[in-house]
């Protein structure tokens, strides 16, 4: 990015540092750390989907500066095209600062959503960026934890974009076990995703659309979108 560039932080020398950050929000704010000294804004402050998200020094976002917004568009369409029904419960998993619960409430006028996360900072930050959502609710927790402590059919829809592993074996056999009428599943790493998909399809879901988009250019991977019913 130009704004990056522009920093020249490229012409310094860095030797003796063992690592540098550097980051640009779609709202203007620029924030690098070399090691673990923070420089420039104090947080990040993105607009997505008519939502403001304040992100904490070091907090997780898409790397490509459209993608927020374009993978949550795709979500909110693949939502209207499964019948989602923002009145039953639903789970927003590995949910970082809540991009696709909050986008959707937007949409689906207050959607009920659970975010599920382990990050301390992101939950920090989801909540402080959705005050103003009552049906959004965050909980601190190990995903796997999490599904292992509710009931089959508690929730009618769950997106989940996982860690570039996949969801893996157990967290995919926890959503079977609790039979989601529908489920999203946004993934980065195509080889993951066939195998997380593979289990679901066994189980009996359908694959009803399915929308890949080049976000990290010159690698293999693909941020994939697909939505899936049983």
């Amino acid at each position: 990015m130009q704004e990056i560039e522009e920093l020249g932080l490229h012409l310094k020398n860095f030797s003796g540092v063992e690592k540098i950050k550097i980051a640009a929000s779609n709202t203007g704010d620029l924030q690098w750390m070399v090691d673990q000294k923070v420089q420039g804004s104090n947080q990040l402050v993105e607009r997505v989907g008519g939502r403001t998200f304040r992100l904490a020094v070091g907090g997780f976002w898409q790397a490509h500066k459209h993608a927020a917004s374009t993978l949550s568009e795709q979500v909110i369409e693949v939502e209207k095209l499964l019948d989602f029904d923002a009145g039953k419960q639903n789970l927003d998993l590995y949910a970082g600062a809540g991009l696709f619960s909050a986008t959707s409430s937007v949409v689906f006028a207050n959607a009920n959503f659970t975010a599920v996360e382990s990050s301390a900072k992101a939950v920090a930050a989801g909540e402080k960026s959705s005050a103003d959502l009552a049906n959004l609710k965050f909980q601190k927790a190990d995903v796997l934890k999490f599904l292992r402590t509710r009931a089959e059919g508690s929730f009618d829809t769950v997106i989940l974009d996982p860690p570039r592993s996949g969801a893996a074996s157990k967290v995919v056999n926890q959503l079977i076990r609790l039979n989601p009428r529908n489920i999203i599943y946004v993934a980065c790493d195509p080889v993951a995703l066939s195998r997380d998909l593979q289990s679901l399809i066994a189980a009996g879901y359908q694959i009803k659309t399915m929308k890949a988009f080049d976000i990290f250019p010159h690698t293999h991977h693909f941020e994939t979108v697909v939505g899936l019913s049983r």
